[in-house]
């Protein structure tokens, strides 16, 4: 379609991506698509994610590290290092936030949920 100037309806509002600059200093890719765990914590410490530039930021890089937690940063425009976080969000926000959200009645109520939720997958 790009080739002969023809374009999709797009729905709602306009795509918005993040631009992200080449010259900054990001993790490897330490998982390489590879969510097998042999044991225990060997994938379990290490935080996977996109190249957003909000995993760039001095906090939450120094929180992963004050945490023990190693970051991994998957390729450019590759949809399959999120396929799996998007999948575990999802039934997250299902079996724990939509399922059980009239029974809580403040912010420790929903990390007692996750926390047990997260238990029964360990």
């Amino acid at each position: 379609m790009k080739q002969h100037g023809l374009q999709g309806v797009w729905r709602g509002k306009g795509k918005t991506t993040t631009n992200s600059r080449d010259d900054q200093l990001r993790a490897n890719d330490l998982v390489n698509r590879n969510f097998n765990a042999h044991r225990p914590n060997q994938l379990e410490v290490i935080h996977h994610s996109d190249r957003g530039v909000q995993y760039l930021s001095i906090r939450y890089t120094s929180s992963m590290t004050d945490s023990g937690v190693i970051a991994s940063v998957g390729t450019t425009g590759d949809s399959y290092d999120n396929a799996l976080a998007e999948t575990v969000n999802g039934l997250y926000k299902s079996e724990v936030i939509e399922y059980l959200k009239e029974q809580w009645h403040g912010v420790n109520d929903v990390e007692l949920a996750t926390l047990e939720w997260v238990a029964l997958r360990a």
